[in-house]
Parts: structure tokens; sequence; C-alpha cells
């Protein structure tokens, strides 16, 4: 893409240098122009620990909101097929893991993915792909939000869901603004009774078999009518992005990797660990409930499949304490999760997306915790607004399809940062090259192919969007718009 408006050369979009000026647009630029908005005055805190790092990034993941909330939905629409669709997913994101771990070491910044894509194919994709996570980050923090609140409600039926989830997006948005070490301190102690929650799930269903083998290698699907069909290859593929969408996270070690202490050296090994870890406490709890559900059919044509799973097996009182468990796992999910979301909008301020008071305002960080207050709170204030007003099988849904999109783009990078050798020394190289990524990036797009047209009409209208804005105000980068900074190094304060 070099020599096209709004792209850059390799030294253009990497520079060398970490002074947080904007960067030229080629060799007769003259001298950098002034940023529109300043630049961030202050560096985030590098006070994260490897095991806090950990800790935040399976929270963020939230393995209980994918067992709990985002698998019930799978059930209703690949029945029994739903433990291939979360098998496949899981070895798709395998290969992402992969893709991250590279490209995060090289490039540690709290932007994530368009930072990654900005340096690697063009400020245009970086644009495009920050619009694009923001909003799946927005509407997955609500939908995690709605389904405890919906979980919960088949303990208390009069509870209000929607603004039940208001309450945890907003309590959670209140701690995520604390200093970041405080923050995932409190997400380490939450994500202890979340793995209980999901241990007793997992030896509720393997303890109580009703179905066998036939029930994760079977697949079918149970019509709300009655009686039961084979789920062909086109429901289980299409039924991946829910799989996608639980397993989704497991990257967002690099939007902590400016606040880790030796971030660059550590962020890959957080992105491998913590998959490692989502797939295990993920896959095993569904084949569990596939196993032990007295009746498949009622248990994808339920309103609460969970319910339904644990009082049948277990009793109420059982049922009523993993609702709690439950709500606090996602609670610290939505912690987590709006923590790392200010992160990148945090960046996206430094790298003057926006008018110029409104990047200097969403760049700005406590002077003492040097956390992004502004652009955290952005966040979570978006998030509860969609939670007051939101269905939730629509948002999983959209949700698991702006995820497959921002995958292509990531693997994408990972083949491109290597032919173009951008950086050209790197401290990490995955060992499938280049079979991770173009597994990722086949698998990814099939995925994309059995989305409903209404799904992926609307992630049409936002890349739309998100190409009028970039041409219309970020094109050129002498206007200091757009122009992708370099955190200070590891070694400074």
């Amino acid at each position: 893409m070099n020599g096209l408006p709004g792209s850059a050369s390799p030294e253009e979009v990497c520079p060398t240098s970490h002074d947080l000026r904007p960067q030229g647009s080629g060799p007769d630029a003259g001298p950098p122009p002034r940023p529109a908005g300043g630049a961030a005055k202050l560096p985030l805190a590098r006070s994260l620990k490897l095991l806090e790092t950990a800790a935040l990034t399976v929270s963020f993941v939230a393995p209980t909101a994918g067992v709990f909330i985002i698998a019930p939905v799978a059930f209703a629409a690949t029945g029994s097929g739903t433990f291939y669709t979360f098998l496949l997913g899981g070895a798709i994101a395998v290969c992402m893991a992969y893709c991250y771990a590279e490209l995060g070491v090289a490039f540690p910044y709290a932007g994530g993915e368009y930072s990654i894509a900005g340096r690697v194919i063009g400020r245009p994709a970086a644009f495009v792909t920050f619009i694009m996570w923001m909003i799946q980050g927005v509407f997955g923090i609500s939908s995690i939000a709605l389904g405890a609140a919906s979980y919960l409600s088949g303990v208390w039926p009069s509870l209000n869901a929607n603004a039940f989830g208001a309450v945890l997006v907003g309590a959670g948005t209140i701690i995520a603004i604390f200093r970041v070490n405080r923050g995932a301190q409190v997400t380490a102690l939450f994500l202890v009774i979340e793995l209980a929650a999901l241990a007793i799930i997992a030896v509720l269903g393997f303890s109580h078999v009703h179905n066998g083998a036939p029930a994760l290698f079977s697949p079918h699907l149970f019509p709300a009518s009655g009686g039961m069909a084979p789920a062909g290859a086109g429901a289980i593929f299409g039924g991946i992005t829910f799989s996608l969408f639980a397993y989704n996270g497991y990257g967002s070690a690099v939007y902590f990797s400016e606040e880790v202490a030796a971030g660059r050296r550590q962020v890959g090994r957080v992105v491998l660990i913590s998959l490692a870890a989502v797939l295990l406490v993920i896959l095993i709890p569904v084949a569990a409930v596939l196993v032990g559900a007295p009746s498949l059919g009622t248990l994808s044509n339920s309103a609460s499949p969970m319910t339904y799973f644990v009082t049948t097996l277990g009793n109420k009182g059982l049922n009523t304490a993993l609702g709690i468990m439950v709500v606090l796992a996602v609670f610290n999910a939505v912690i987590a999760s709006v923590m790392a979301f200010g992160r990148i909008l945090y960046c996206s301020g430094r790298d003057h997306a926006w008018p110029g008071p409104v990047s200097g305002w969403l760049a700005a960080v406590t002077p003492r915790a040097r956390v992004p207050w502004a652009a955290t709170l952005v966040v979570g204030v978006a998030c509860l607004v969609l939670t007051v007003a939101s269905n939730l099988a629509e948002i999983v849904t959209f949700t698991g399809v702006l995820v497959a999109v921002v995958y292509i783009v990531v693997a994408l990078a990972a083949v491109a940062s290597r032919l173009r050798k951008i950086p050209p020394e790197r401290e990490y190289r995955m060992p499938a090259w280049p079979l991770a990524p173009l597994l990722a990036l086949a698998g990814t797009v099939y995925v994309l192919t059995k989305q409903t047209g209404h799904d992926l009409a609307v992630t049409g209208w936002i890349l739309l969007g998100s190409v009028v804005y970039f041409a219309a105000f970020l094109w050129s980068n002498r206007t200091g718009r757009w122009a992708l900074h370099d955190p200070p190094p590891e070694d400074e304060p």
C-alpha cells in the first residue's frame, strides 16, 4: 500500500522514536505537524505483574459467560451440534492466539488490533479495525451483563434484566477506573468464584450421564415443534460465531501491555496461557451439559437452558447459589472488559482520531495512578445505555460477526508482517507460520459466509461509516490526526 494516500511505509507506520509526535507522510513531508489536541502528557503506569495480567485476560474472556450465557444461545441454534461448534471454534482460536502472541510481542501497544493493523497494513485498515472492535466491545460487555441478569431472572422471575444489567455495568465501570493493579487484584478474587461455578457444572453433568457420547459426536437439532433432525455442516459452521465470541478475549493481554513490567516479553506468554486455560474451562462444562441434560430437546428449547439443567440435576437451592456466582463472575468480566476497551479508546485519543479537544480528553490519565479515566468512563456509559435497551440474542449473534471480521484483519496482519518484515527483528515467532494464520483466515471467512444477511448488512454499514469518517477527517496525516504513536520504552517510568 506504499505510495497511496492514507497509507504509510514501514518506516512511517513503525517509527523508531517514542516522542509521541505524529509521523510525516513521506520523505518530503517537512517537520511533523503540531498534534491535534495534544499528545498524552503521561504514559500509563507499568505496574502489572504476569499473574495479574493473566487474571485480567481470563476475566476479560469471561468463561462463565461462555457457558451460562453464550452456550445456551448456541443450544437453541445448533442443538447438540454445539459441541462441534465449540471444538471447531477452539481450533480457530488456537491459530488466532499464535497470531496475537507474535504480533503482541512485536507491537505491545494499548490499541491492540488497530495498532497492529495500522503499522502492518496501513492507517485506513487501522481505523476500520478500531471502529469494528470498539462496537464489538460495547455490544459484548452489554451482552454478558444482560445474560447474567437473564439467568438470574430464572431464580427471581420479577427481576428486570435490563435494569439489573445496567447496574452491573455501572458498578463495574467505577471499579475499572481504579489503579490497574488494584483492578487486577479484584478480578483475580472473582475469578476463583467463576472457576468454582464452572467446576460445579462439570461435576453435575458428568456425574449424571443421560446421553453419552452421541450427544457430543452425533449432532442433532431439536425444533420447537418436536422431534429431532441431523445438524448439517451449514448449521454447525454457522454456529461457530458463538464459540468465537465465547473464547474471544485472550488477545486482550495486548491492551494492558503498556502497563506490564517487561510487557514486550510477557504479552505473548499471557496470550497463549490464557487461551489454554479458557479452552479447558469452557469446553469441559459445555460437554458436561450435553452429556448430562435429561432431555436435549428441552435443553435446546428452554427459555433458560442452564436453569433447566441445574434444577433437574440438582435443586433450586443450587441454582440460586450458581446464579449468584454467575452474577459475580460476569461483574468481574465487566470490570476487566471496561478496563481493556478503555485502553483502546485512550489509545485512539493519543493517536488523534477525533477533533482536537476530544482526542486530548480521551488521552487524559489520572496524575497519580496514571489510569485513562475519561476513555474508561466513556466505554462504561456507552455499555450502560446499550444494556438498558437491548435484546440478548441479537447482540450475541451480531457481536460474533464483528469478532470474525477483526480476526480476519489480525490473521492478514500476521502474514503481512512477516512478508513486509515489519518489524525487521522480532522476539517471538509463532511455530506454525504461515499455516496458523492461513487456517484462521480460511476458517473465519467460511464462518462469515454462513451468517445471516441482516448481521452482515449491519456490519457492512459500520464498515462504510468508518471509511467515510476516515476519508473526510483522517486521510491526510499532515493534520496530525490518526498518527500512530509509540509509547515510551519499557525501561522509562
